[in-house]
């Protein structure tokens, strides 16, 4: 009777370890090891059972590292930038039509053309370039961005390093030539590079005015979509969309034009003027002129804000709406640049606004509301930036 018990209970034993073990086998494997040979995509892997921890992905290849010589991408393969990737003074980096760049997400990559190196993208509108996270999920601020380094003039005269990335920049060459930028749409940029300093999707340092940048989008980033730190280079159709901080920042002494530029709910402000700062105040050699501008904000955003600095420039054909404050004017300076004509602004429209002007003054005496139709239709996003 006993033995009769005791492998009752045994057998009771075996059926209950049986069922837990079944159990416990369900509920593992949804968390069980990645392999690199499970015929599934699944961890940090770029394709099915490659890329990331697991060996390299045919058909992909890696840009890291420093470039000294030519170097021109196949449209055959994919490539992906792991890490900062360096373009050094004399090597050139060019881009076929349809090729998709991705970077590796949270590692602090980027991509900087150094002084005397040289970009080109050549995308088109139905094939354009595309730099992007390589993240399944990808979201503002997984990589850093684009920084450009020229030998252009810059407001304080001398040659300085960059905030991005500790590159030489500026000089005495205005026609300096970085490259070009065609058809070229950016998503996803704008990483911490340290403390409070974000990346900017495309920064440009000192570049020149024999640089081109035409058709340039940039989608989601985390901080600024475009800024320029003196130099003298020229852009047109430009397309910020959605940023985290600021569509256009113009700084230190930036003398180029820029026609056709679409700001669409950049947090902050549409465009940013600031440390406009030159050794002769009334210089209009110095001047900035913009062109065919829309910029639609927040209801909480500026549409261009003066910050600090020397503003000489003009602004034609400029249209703002669901702005806080549609001109905003920080310190002095700016406003009697505007006072004096030193700053001027030609046929600007302001629709669905808190304020015209944090300054009571500047609307009528010196700005006067008129119809304009911005970078082509207002504020609807234009034909050609549907790209």
């Amino acid at each position: 009777m006993i033995f009769k018990s005791s492998f009752s209970y045994l057998l009771l034993l075996l059926i209950f370890t049986s069922s837990c073990n079944k159990s416990n086998d369900q509920e593992i494997r949804p968390i069980s090891v990645v392999s690199c040979s499970d015929g599934i995509q699944n961890g940090d892997e770029n394709g099915v059972d490659c890329g990331g921890t697991c060996a390299l992905c045919p058909g992909i290849k890696v840009l890291e590292g420093e470039l000294f010589a030519r170097l021109k991408l196949d449209i055959r393969f994919e490539y992906l930038v792991t890490g900062p990737f360096l373009i050094r003074d004399g090597a050139i980096l060019e881009v076929p039509a349809g090729i998709k760049i991705k970077v590796k997400e949270n590692v602090g990559a980027y991509i900087a053309v150094a002084q005397g190196g040289k970009l080109f993208t050549w995308g088109t509108k139905d094939n354009p370039v595309i730099i992007t996270s390589n993240s399944k999920n990808p979201a503002p601020g997984d990589w850093g961005g684009l920084i450009f380094c020229g030998k252009a003039p810059v407001s304080n005269g001398i040659q300085s390093r960059s905030e991005l990335g500790d590159f030489f920049y500026g000089g005495n060459d205005p026609s300096d030539g970085s490259g070009s930028l065609r058809y070229t749409r950016i998503e996803y940029a704008g990483a911490v590079y340290a403390d409070e300093i974000r990346f900017n999707a495309l920064s440009f340092f000192g570049v020149g005015n024999y640089t081109s940048l035409n058709n340039i989008t940039v989608f989601e980033a985390a901080g600024t979509s475009f800024k320029w730190f003196g130099g003298t280079v020229n852009s047109s159709y430009l397309f910020s969309n959605k940023s985290g901080s600021v569509g256009m920042e113009i700084a230190d002494g930036w003398q180029g034009t820029g026609s056709f530029w679409h700001s669409y709910y950049n947090q902050i402000s549409g465009i940013q003027v600031e440390n406009q700062y030159f050794a002769s105040s009334n210089d209009r050699n110095n001047q900035f002129n913009l062109s065919n501008i829309s910029i639609v904000g927040t209801n909480n955003s500026f549409g261009i804000h003066f910050k600090e600095g020397n503003p000489i420039g003009l602004i034609q054909n400029l249209y703002l709406s669901d702005v806080f404050i549609g001109v905003s004017l920080s310190g002095e300076k700016p406003f009697g640049n505007l006072s004096s004509s030193l700053l001027n602004f030609q046929s600007v429209q302001v629709e669905n606004y808190n304020q015209l002007s944090n300054q009571s003054e500047v609307f009528p005496n010196y700005i006067q509301q008129l119809d304009a139709s911005g970078s082509g239709s207002k504020g609807d996003i234009p034909e050609w930036a549907d790209f």
